[in-house]
């Protein structure tokens, strides 16, 4: 079946879209997984404030750096243009 073009082409056009519904639904609970971690930040075990507030700042260092990768890209795509 996977040799068929037709096939093949379904079967990519259906997992993408699996994929885009599942993030979906991982977008629409990320302020309550945000919220989550607030409260964590106030437990009263050292060690669950300690490891949410690595975890959290961890999380921002990786979009920091996704955001510099995204723009470095644009900035790489606009002078290939010229």
């Amino acid at each position: 079946w996977l040799k068929t073009s037709e096939f093949k082409s379904e079967f990519v056009r259906q997992r993408q879209e699996l994929i885009d519904l599942a993030l979906h639904e991982l977008k629409t609970t990320a302020s309550e997984a945000v919220g989550v971690l607030r409260g964590l930040l106030k437990a009263e075990g050292e060690g669950v404030r300690l490891r949410t507030a690595l975890g959290i700042l961890e999380h921002i260092g990786k979009f920091i750096e996704l955001e510099k990768l995204e723009g470095r890209i644009e900035e790489l795509e606009r002078s290939l243009k010229k």
